[in-house]
């Protein structure tokens, strides 16, 4: 049959092997009024288009086929076609217009193809699921179309009977090279151009990141089953106390791993992951290096390690109540969850007091659990990094000469600055402005921009504010004992020279009420008054303080006592054990 008198098919199905026996050329549809290099270009996808066909005539080859499939439609948009879903010859067009790579000047086929224009929505970053491998043939497709377009173009379509029963064929054994084979000049200088400009387009749209982001992030669903503290000493120097309270996360969850990160191990580990041979932040070295306030290295720390392992970071103060796998509740799927964290403080009517303000509304961070390379954990990181630069150039000293109170560590590194940087990742997510609304007197978890935010009785039992329960409650998770919460001892909160922290009122409403009263009275005393009062005061101080004082000593007599009984214990099952061993 010749080609002149050849139909063109409107489906795969009607592909008829016998028409093929002949070689076939692409001359009859050749359009004398067409540049050459549209000619070429012509011939170039007809020829895509007839092995297309040819491929559908075996199941088995069909199902090998979807990258050749792909690789078919790439040259087709990258010529500047419309592509029908019938995958029919379609009118060619010159020039390549933008709306071929950006609107629906591509027709969908339902199967393979996807609107480019619906690549990021209103709302955030978003890609169909027929999207993702459609683009990631462009991705992979676009930079060989030049290499390969050359033994597409003059190729000969030597059909035979014995091709078509060689059904099990490998699509690639189609594009082995040809001898012989002339490309012109024009084609080769249009290819690398137009693949290149695909791959900027795809890059600066944004949609880029939603396709490479596996190869930046872990590959599995999962949390890292993997447990990490900070403390001064190691696991094997712990003091009683802490032992107990770590103890309690291993026997909670045998199969994680547990990992401590100490004063004298901290700095290598920052060394291997952000120095050279890691992610290559030497600034990021340099600044925790130079740091010398234990409290910010000890916030900075947990983030980097979150950043780069995941996992749960927990305080070593803080007692596992239930296991990490009752921290998701069942109604979530693990892969949808990126963060989990809970509800700290949540006293909105405090949100104007001068000194409770900032700090009236914030998330858990001495636990908390995040998938690695999460954006949000880095954004933090050279937030802090940013402020502390900020801080030392207003101090007019080094980063290692910084003095903070309570309120810049809460702010600059603690639950505020956290509870900040989560939120304005679960606005970029959503869409939309998430405010601290949205989790107040929450009785429920809510997941927000695939971060789980469990309630306040999650993570915050037991603390006597903000509705928080006690770790009875059957949401409780945690214990925090904060006995290792001493740092305020060296940043101190503001305290008025008579009435004392207004923290001590543990967000009572009463309290408050009086300390700003009592506060606001103070400024109208005259001075007489002022010091007689303060007088007094500091003898009240002073007898309260020798009363702590041998309270204090006296719980440390009883815990050395019990550290020692129990010392002669193990000494005496030890003793008893070799000697039944002797016997």
């Amino acid at each position: 049959m010749s080609s002149g008198s050849r139909q063109t098919r409107s489906s795969v199905e009607e592909v008829n092997t016998d028409s093929l026996r002949t070689p076939w050329s692409p001359a009859a549809t050749r359009r004398d009024s067409l540049p050459r290099y549209a000619n070429d270009g012509w011939r170039a996808r007809t020829s895509l288009h007839r092995r297309l066909q040819l491929s559908t005539l075996s199941p088995a080859l069909n199902e090998r086929d979807e990258n050749f499939r792909r690789l078919y439609l790439v040259i087709s948009i990258t010529l500047g076609e419309a592509c029908a879903p019938s995958l029919g010859p379609v009118p060619w067009r010159r020039h390549l217009p933008a709306s071929s790579l950006l609107g629906p000047a591509i027709a969908p086929n339902e199967d393979l193809l996807f609107h480019l224009e619906h690549r990021r929505s209103p709302s955030g970053p978003t890609l169909q699921p027929q999207g993702a491998s459609y683009q990631e043939a462009l991705l992979f497709a676009s930079p060989i179309v030049a290499s390969i377009s050359s033994d597409i173009i003059d190729e000969k379509m030597n059909w035979d009977t014995k091709r078509y029963a060689d059904a099990t064929k490998r699509y690639t054994d189609y594009f082995s090279p040809k001898p012989e084979v002339t490309v012109p000049k024009q084609i080769k200088r249009t290819f690398p151009a137009l693949a290149a400009i695909i791959l900027l387009l795809l890059f600066l749209s944004g949609s880029f990141s939603n396709v490479n982001s596996r190869f930046w992030s872990s590959t599995d669903p999962r949390f890292p089953r993997k447990i990490w503290q900070i403390w001064k000493v190691g696991s094997l120097d712990f003091q009683i106390k802490d032992l107990e309270v770590a103890r309690s996360w291993i026997q909670k969850n045998p199969t994680y791993r547990y990992e401590v990160l100490t004063d004298d191990n901290d700095m290598a580990y920052v060394e291997r992951e952000y120095g050279p041979d890691g992610l290559n932040r030497l600034d990021i070295v340099h600044v925790y290096k130079n740091l010398n306030l234990k409290i910010i290295k000890a916030d900075l720390l947990r983030y980097m390690v979150m950043y780069v392992e995941g996992g749960l970071y927990t305080d070593i103060d803080v007692e596992a109540v239930r296991p990490i796998s009752k921290f998701i509740p069942e109604r979530y799927n693990e892969r949808d969850v990126d963060m989990v964290i809970g509800v700290e403080i949540d006293e909105p009517l405090f949100a104007d007091h001068p000194v409770l303000g900032p700090k009236c509304q914030s998330f858990v961070q001495w636990t908390f659990m995040c998938k690695p390379r999460l954006p949000v954990m880095m954004r933090l990181i050279e937030t802090i990094m940013a402020w502390l630069k900020q801080v030392a150039e207003e101090q007019g000293v080094t980063i290692a000469a910084i003095q903070l109170d309570f309120d810049q560590v809460i702010s600059g590194t603690g639950p505020s600055a956290f509870t900040k940087a989560i939120l304005a990742e679960m606005s970029e997510r959503e869409g939309r402005d998430i405010k601290w609304k949205t989790f107040s007197d929450m009785e429920e978890s809510k997941l927000v921009g695939n971060i789980l935010v469990n309630n306040v009785e999650a993570f915050a039992a037991g603390q006597g504010h903000s509705n928080a329960g006690n770790h009875e409650s059957r949401h409780s998770l945690i214990k925090h004992h904060y006995h290792a919460s001493h740092w305020p001892e060296q940043h101190p909160r503001f305290n008025h020279p008579m009435y004392g922290e207004v923290e001590r009122c543990n967000w009572d409403w009463n309290c408050v009420k009086q300390w700003d009263q009592d506060t606001a009275d103070w400024e109208t005393l005259p001075e007489e008054e002022k010091n007689r009062r303060l007088a007094q005061k500091e003898f009240e101080d002073r007898e309260r303080a020798e009363r702590e004082r041998i309270e204090r000593e006296r719980e440390e007599r009883e815990q050395l006592e019990r550290e020692q009984r129990e010392q002669r214990e193990k000494e005496d099952r030890d003793r008893k054990e070799q000697g039944g061993l002797v016997s």
